[in-house]
């Protein structure tokens, strides 16, 4: 496991990065496109900077590292891609959801596209989880009651067992799937 540290809402740290996973002298084999980050503002609003910075960090930054990430593994004929959507990508609660939805829709036709090359996409569908990621965002913990909050351990373990099993989508616990089938 390699820690490459960026800063994926500036140019340099997407380049950063692109250039780690175009290298075919240390190939990565699984990459995690997990970019991401609270957006609660406004969407009618006149200041629309937040709106535009959360669809470049969330949007077109993960697009956009799969891109290169996918190139290269096609060229090698293998390799894993790990899209982190959201289970809230399929409601609608703002531009967070909206911008999951892309990720959603984006990450399954990449799966289409790649697999003939022996390149394994999966759409990762996880609900709320125990992370820093709501503090971060200056939101409270305490509005979806507990019996939805997954551990952050327990999502990762789901998606690599799916990832295991040749699946192309994965939403973690059997109270997400249901929610999801609904």
């Amino acid at each position: 496991c390699e820690i490459l540290e960026a800063d994926l809402s500036a140019e340099g740290g997407v380049e950063a990065v692109s250039q780690c996973l175009a290298s075919q002298d240390n190939p990565i084999e699984v990459f995690v496109n997990n970019a991401g980050q609270g957006l609660y503002h406004q969407l009618a609003t006149t200041y629309t900077q937040p709106l535009v910075d959360g669809i470049n960090l969330m949007a077109t930054t993960p697009v956009r590292l799969g891109a290169v990430a996918g190139a290269a593994m096609k060229e090698r004929g293998h390799g894993v891609i790990i899209n982190t959507a959201s289970v809230s990508g399929l409601v609608s609660m703002g531009l967070y959801s909206a911008i999951k939805a892309l990720v959603r829709v984006w990450s399954t036709s990449y799966a289409i596209e790649l697999a003939p090359a022996g390149v394994q996409v999966v759409t990762f569908m996880p609900g709320w989880v125990r992370t820093e990621f709501h503090t971060r965002a200056g939101k409270k913990t305490s509005s979806p009651p507990g019996f939805f909050w997954l551990s952050a351990d327990r999502v990762a373990r789901e998606c690599l067992r799916d990832v295991d099993r040749g699946k192309t989508y994965c939403v973690p616990s059997k109270r997400y799937k249901v929610i999801v089938a609904l």
